[in-house]
């Protein structure tokens, strides 16, 4: 028996652990459904547009899971405050998201219109 096998043979509760397979690479797993962990991705290459995330999509299309967070989440490349905010209520903007960590956060630690972007958005009153 795998480990993995192993993991999902032991019944947890669906919050104490994180599947962030992803479905492109390993194709369709219960813990990457949210059957038996909450859901978790890391989002570069889609971090401005979580949506067309096709494996991602096809798994919250699939899952039953009441929420999802963006474990991973990096805006890579050089943008101005309004492309990082776009990006951020773009992630934030599905019903089921819950939760974005910013990885790598050293790496914009200086970066004055990343800072700019999350402080607009945690202080706005909009909805998001």
């Amino acid at each position: 028996m795998s480990l993995f096998e192993l993991f999902f043979a032991v019944p947890f509760p669906r919050w104490a652990g994180r599947d962030g397979g992803r479905p492109e690479r390993s194709g369709v797993r219960p813990g990457a459904l949210g059957m038996v962990m909450k859901l978790g991705w890391s989002f570069y290459k889609h971090a401005a547009e979580p949506r067309k995330d096709t494996g991602v999509q096809c798994n919250l299309a699939k899952s039953d899971a009441p929420h999802w967070a963006a474990t991973e989440w990096l805006l890579q490349g050089n943008h101005d405050t309004a492309a990082w905010r776009a990006a951020l209520a773009n992630t934030l903007g599905d019903k089921r998201c819950r939760y974005v960590c910013i990885f790598n956060w050293e790496s914009i630690r200086s970066n004055t219109a990343a800072l700019d972007a999350v402080t607009s958005l945690v202080t706005s009153d909009e909805p998001r």
